[in-house]
């Protein structure tokens, strides 16, 4: 099936994603049960679960790590600084 790759890392990328199974759920309208079978390997997205998984999923993420590419931009030595809480 060609949905398979995101079945099979569904349960990674919603991790990294910062997500619950009901918390993914409920964003992507795929039932939790649903997920679960999917995460386990017994079941594989459907097209339209993978589109509504992929969306959420990228905007998870890219929330999750927006301030990624400026903490690496600035440095170690600046992002140790700012996460002590200095200036």
């Amino acid at each position: 099936m060609q949905f398979e790759n995101l079945s099979k890392g569904l349960k990674s990328l919603r991790e990294l994603a910062g997500l619950s199974q009901y918390e993914f759920a409920r964003l992507s309208g795929i039932s939790r049960g649903r997920i679960s079978l999917v995460e386990c390997g017994h079941s594989e997205l459907n097209e339209d679960e993978h589109c509504r998984a992929g969306r959420v999923l990228r905007a998870a993420i890219a929330d999750r790590y927006k301030n990624f590419k400026s903490i690496v931009e600035r440095g170690p030595e600046t992002s140790s600084r700012a996460a002590d809480g200095e200036r």
